[in-house]
């Protein structure tokens, strides 16, 4: 398939597409956080959050948040404790980046894609496959958020419901103009989670379906079609 996202649907066209590449992730994340990091510096900023936030990842998916120390960190990435203070403020705080992070780019840059769409149909598949590929470019971000919610301080935990619930409303929104016109006869609510928790396997699962060989174009294509049927 060739040209450009929308039309081509591809994975790989959404990832020209979208503005948060592997090269300025953490470029991004600095600027989304600025007033919060105490490190001005560009350059040493964006470094140093791309070893804490990677570090962060590898040290709970080994041991679990809960068991991570900001001194286990500071050993990960070699950046004293003070100097891991000017970036976060503890482990509260760094759950809240991600969380606060992740959210935005799923949610906020999905509704910029979405404009595009020219009929509620292609609104539709667009939504599922921009969730999907969002997820997918964030798939440890996710990752930490699901599996992570228990550890977390009540504030990040009611955030992370948040997401949930915002997601299942967006998709809510989308899918009504079918539910309404075709006279479906199903809880809108539990259709949405249902999508969205499909959507979410991805994630969970990432071994599983490396392991069977479904990619990711595959899966949104699967998503797209579970979306039709279920309406």
């Amino acid at each position: 398939m060739t040209g450009l996202w929308p039309e081509n649907h591809s994975f790989e066209a959404f990832r020209r597409a979208f503005p948060i590449t592997d090269e300025n992730l953490y470029q991004e994340l600095f600027f989304y956080f600025r007033d919060r990091v105490q490190v001005k510096r560009e350059e040493p900023a964006i470094r140093n959050l791309e070893k804490i936030f990677k570090a962060t990842f590898k040290l709970t998916s080994k041991k679990g948040f809960h068991a991570m120390s900001l001194r286990d960190l500071s050993q990960e990435t070699q950046i004293s404790m003070g100097g891991l203070y000017k970036y976060i403020k503890g482990k509260d705080d760094l759950a809240y980046m991600i969380e606060e992070f992740a959210s935005h780019c799923l949610i906020d840059h999905n509704e910029v894609f979405l404009a595009q769409a020219k009929s509620d149909e292609e609104k539709r598949d667009l939504l599922i496959r921009t969730f999907t590929y969002i997820i997918e470019l964030f798939q440890p971000w996710f990752f930490f958020m699901f599996m992570e919610a228990k550890n977390m301080s009540a504030e990040n935990k009611t955030k992370a419901k948040e997401v949930e619930r915002r997601s299942v409303r967006i998709i809510m929104g989308i899918l009504e103009p079918f539910h309404t016109k075709n006279k479906v006869d199903s809880n809108l609510v539990l259709t949405a989670s249902t999508l969205l928790a499909t959507i979410e396997s991805r994630y969970l699962k990432h071994w599983f379906y490396k392991e069977n060989g479904t990619n990711i174009d595959a899966y949104a294509e699967h998503c797209v079609a579970l979306a039709k049927k279920l309406l």
